[in-house]
């Protein structure tokens, strides 16, 4: 993992002002990631059992400055497993260390927020799809298949004809499996938030990079 040391890592966000924590701990080939986001206290309580005994100390000293809710109910927690979680930690690592709250623009237009999709030379996986909507707010959906990832896009009927086909089309390129047993997993409130920002903030960065390669050429 970039820039990271330890096979794990804790991060809130409250510098930026969204009141969410994170948690990613990855195998030392890192081929295996979990990646947890909680928005209250009630889920990080539960959760901490599960760590070493050092790195659940670590990540409840953390939890105890991001100013939490008790409880946001069924939005408090939300996992997400394998490569995905991978790539979702590096660009969460980018944007706790490089955005600063005067940057983050606040979404009020229903508004397409990206695309992460399964990496072409791994194994085959899910994809993740982001937006906002003034009537639902912000929204972070893993598809585990093409056709899921599909019908995502498809429901969402404000976006452009032309800018609906062509996501459609790039979808159909996924390295992602045919079938899945799982549903789609819908992540909402600002443990969604936090995930639209960062690939706002993924993109940011290679337009950066791509402008600084160009004057050095």
């Amino acid at each position: 993992m970039e820039g990271l040391f330890m096979p794990h890592c804790s991060l809130q966000f409250s510098h930026i002002g969204l009141r969410v924590a994170v948690h990613s701990r990855w195998n030392e080939t890192q081929t295996q990631c979990q990646l947890h986001l909680f928005a209250d206290h009630k889920h990080i309580l539960a959760f901490l059992p599960e760590l070493p005994d050092a790195e659940a100390q670590d990540f409840a000293r953390m939890m105890m400055r991001c100013a939490l809710p008790a409880d946001v109910g069924e939005e408090g927690m939300y996992c997400i497993e394998g490569v995905p979680a991978l790539s979702l930690t590096n660009f969460l690592v980018y944007m706790h260390r490089h955005v600063q709250e005067e940057v983050i623009r606040v979404a009020e237009a229903p508004d397409f927020m990206g695309i992460w999709e399964p990496l072409p030379w791994r194994a085959r996986s899910q994809g993740m799809i982001m937006w906002f909507h003034p009537d639902e707010g912000y929204r972070a959906v893993i598809a585990y298949t093409k056709d899921q990832a599909t019908d995502v896009i498809r429901r969402l009927s404000w976006l452009e004809p032309q800018r609906s086909e062509s996501l459609q089309a790039g979808i159909r390129r996924w390295n992602a499996p045919r079938t899945s047993p799982h549903a789609v997993q819908e992540m909402r409130g600002v443990c969604a938030q936090v995930l639209c920002l960062a690939s706002v903030a993924a993109k940011m960065r290679n337009a950066t990079q791509i402008i600084q390669s160009a004057l050095l050429n």
